[in-house]
Formats: C-alpha cells, sequence, structure tokens
C-alpha cells in the first residue's frame, strides 16, 4: 500500500509539473503531504519525518549556500578568467 501511494505521489508530482499545471514549490510540498495522509500518517508523524530528513540534509545545503557564495565572488574578482593571469 505505501508503494502505491508512493509511485502515485511521484506520478503525479511528475505529470503536473511537465504539464506545468502547478508551481514547483507548490508541487514538491503539497503533493506529498496529501499522499502522506492518504498513506495514514498523521500531521504529527508528518512533521517528524520533516524534521528528521531538514537535519540530515542541512549540512550540505550549508555547504552548497557557501561554495555558490564563494564561487561566485571569486568569478566576479576574476580568478577564474585566463587573460586576467597575465597582465
Amino acid at each position: 500500500m505505501l508503494s502505491l501511494v508512493g509511485l502515485a505521489v511521484i506520478g503525479t508530482m511528475t505529470t503536473l509539473l511537465i504539464l506545468g499545471r502547478i508551481s514547483p514549490v507548490v508541487g514538491l510540498t503539497v503533493i506529498p503531504i496529501v499522499g502522506a495522509l492518504i498513506a495514514g500518517f498523521t500531521p504529527g508523524e508528518i512533521s517528524d519525518f520533516f524534521e528528521t530528513g531538514l537535519g540530515s540534509v542541512m549540512d550540505v545545503a550549508v555547504m552548497l549556500i557557501f561554495a555558490i557564495i564563494f564561487f561566485g565572488i571569486m568569478n566576479d574578482a576574476g580568478l577564474f578568467n585566463p587573460s586576467s593571469a597575465l597582465r
């Protein structure tokens, strides 16, 4: 049962996003929550899932944000421009 609900959630999200019927933020938040409710999980259990998942990806998200900012500054400074090294 849980596998079928999961496949239905993935199929629904993919279809609606490809067809452009739903925005990505809404499609990636509302549809899985509705799927979890249909699967029989309570809102308390869903919030526990959210907290556990967020805790497991927080370190990687912080590193990704740092890398984007760091390499953006380096690019703006011309570090990756080969012609600036010759001046």
